[in-house]
């Protein structure tokens, strides 16, 4: 038993360091649609969907910190005559940065892979100046969007529900430019806390030295800081616990500009 906990833990040590990590088997992705599908069409028809997503500027539901950073961002460029290109990733219905800029000169786009379910669930058109999602999952962003073409990439509370996290972190880095950021923040270690169940499949967590981990049910941890090596620079991980919710971690990286 000694030797196979040896050999275990060794395997899981080197798969942390690596780039490589297994993906989600179809069938629980199968059922995690089945819960997806059955929260979002009752949520749709919700008071605190249709005023907070449609039509309150900006949507109280998103972090204030974030949300800034994105805006001084966009002060800095359109102040040398630029527009920055945000792209929202697992965005669900509706972008909850729709009505966040507010003389900031922005263009937004965004993506999820259920957009095109998302679409029968409710009727946008009753709503003004709302980013609507394309059908596009993280894992294939590159496919969609040209490389290096957003100064930021963002992804709220998703990153946990994708196939793959590891191909969705490369796929951002692709699609953003040299200097850009990535920001990525969610529920910290979900999927133990939802039990694995539906597309909670991975764990986010801050981890200490900069860093940020994924880790999946076969019980291995991956260091982001590892992962992205020098092609991008962990700026800051964050943890927060809401007196009146469950933690909250993320983090904002900027990849290497070009020299």
């Amino acid at each position: 038993m000694g030797l196979l906990k040896s050999v275990t833990d060794k395997v899981r040590q080197v798969s942390s360091f690596g780039r490589s990590i297994p993906s989600v088997p179809k069938t629980l992705r199968d059922a995690g649609w089945d819960d997806e599908m059955s929260f979002w069409r009752e949520f749709c028809q919700s008071e605190r969907f249709i005023e907070n997503f449609c039509v309150r500027a900006p949507n109280p539901e998103m972090d204030q910190d974030i949300e800034l950073f994105i805006k001084g961002y966009a002060v800095a460029q359109n102040a040398h005559g630029q527009v920055p290109r945000v792209l929202d990733i697992g965005s669900e219905p509706v972008s909850m940065l729709s009505h966040s800029f507010d003389g900031e000169k922005v263009e937004l786009h965004a993506a999820d892979p259920l957009a095109d379910d998302y679409r029968k669930l409710w009727d946008p058109s009753k709503y003004k100046n709302l980013v609507l999602p394309v059908a596009c999952p993280v894992e294939e962003l590159s496919q969609r969007f040209e490389h290096n073409s957003f100064d930021v990439t963002h992804i709220r509370n998703a990153l946990d529900h994708v196939t793959n996290p590891l191909d969705g972190l490369e796929q951002m880095l692709t699609v953003t430019k040299p200097g850009g950021f990535l920001i990525v923040h969610g529920f910290a270690n979900e999927a133990v806390s939802e039990n694995w169940q539906g597309f909670h499949q991975w764990n986010l967590c801050w981890a200490e030295d900069n860093d940020f981990t994924v880790s999946g049910k076969d019980g291995s941890v991956r260091s982001l800081r590892k992962f992205f090596g020098k092609r991008a620079r962990i700026m800051r991980p964050w943890m927060r616990y809401p007196q009146d919710s469950k933690a909250w971690c993320g983090f904002i990286a900027q990849k290497a500009p070009l020299i």
